[in-house]
């Protein structure tokens, strides 16, 4: 099966719920996937980190790249139990000579004592045009 959103096509999508846990790793590609700044042949990581930061309140994407082969994505304050999300897939690096871009939408519940909070993450990953 193929998915086509207007000019890009849908490499996975999906929905992952995590009990306990603050860090959702998805990585794409077998060798050989070829990554921007990458080494060739390896296999690329989108990493989501979830957290909060009481002192400046909103929602807002913080990325960095802790090596060559890893993006991280820093979600500070996505905690709601009615959802927040990307409007739009956002661009986010090269993969397989193609754009790639991400949308999600983050649902949490909130934990009680020992008890963390579950997060649900729903996630689409998408190649667009060919790179130069």
């Amino acid at each position: 099966m193929r998915i086509r959103l207007g000019d890009q096509e849908v490499l996975e999508s999906g929905t992952v719920v995590g009990h306990g846990g603050n860090t959702f790793d998805f990585t794409l590609g077998d060798p050989p996937s070829p990554f921007v700044g990458g080494p060739p042949g390896a296999p690329i990581t989108v990493r989501f980190l979830f957290s909060e930061d009481k002192a400046k309140p909103g929602h807002r994407i913080d990325p960095s790249t802790p090596n060559k082969t890893t993006l991280q994505l820093q979600l500070v304050n996505f905690s709601n139990p009615l959802g927040i999300g990307t409007n739009r897939p956002i661009k986010i690096g090269t993969f397989q000579g193609r754009a790639l871009h991400v949308g999600f939408s983050v649902y949490t519940i909130a934990g009680s004592g020992e008890v963390p909070a579950t997060i649900t993450l729903h996630y689409s990953f998408m190649l667009g045009e060919r790179s130069p």
